[in-house]
């Protein structure tokens, strides 16, 4: 190869080279100010939560499967036909139930739910039946153990059926929420 062709081919490189280099950088730069803006985002998130996010804590603290199961009709051998209130969270017998915002824990048995304990809070209450013993009871903070994972009651196995009753009302599908904090 002649001298002028192999300054043409070392120029023609050079400009790929400049060009590839600069698109990299343009790249680079994207994918940080992107990455920034997610992290500000969950920044934002964390705050909102943190200010109006009802639950603080996932109710079950331990491996846990929540089923989404809300609205479904329960036929059991020897319990009422009954439309489901809340939702299971499949977990091991013994595994801590928590409070998921601060409030006031009570006991409220019965014969479908067994063990159960009731959390009194700000916006609303919860309910967590089946537990196999009770844990902290009166005054507590979000992550407070109240009680522990069980099946008494209708349970044909080891859960915590938690329901969501906002404003001290109805049941409503706790669902949306346990999927930000489970």
């Amino acid at each position: 190869m002649n001298s002028g062709r192999w300054r043409q081919v070392r120029g023609r490189l050079s400009r790929q080279r400049r060009h590839l280099v600069a698109a990299a950088r343009r790249s680079d730069h994207a994918t940080a100010e992107h990455i920034r803006s997610l992290q500000e985002r969950v920044r934002a998130l964390s705050a909102w939560l943190g200010v109006w996010g009802v639950f603080k804590s996932c109710p079950v603290s331990g491996p846990h499967l929540v089923n989404n199961d809300f609205g479904v009709i329960v036929r059991m051998p020897g319990v009422p036909v009954h439309v489901h209130q809340g939702n299971d969270i499949t977990a091991a017998t013994g595994t801590p139930i928590v409070a998921p915002f601060d409030g006031t824990a009570v006991v409220s048995p019965n014969v479908l739910g067994g063990l159960a304990v009731k959390v009194y809070g700000a916006a609303g209450y919860v309910y967590n039946a089946h537990l196999s013993a009770y844990g902290h009871l009166g005054p507590v903070k979000a992550g407070d153990v109240i009680g522990y994972v069980g099946s008494t009651g209708d349970a044909s196995g080891p859960h915590d059926h938690f329901e969501w009753h906002p404003g001290n009302g109805g049941a409503v599908d706790p669902n949306p929420l346990l999927s930000v904090v489970c």
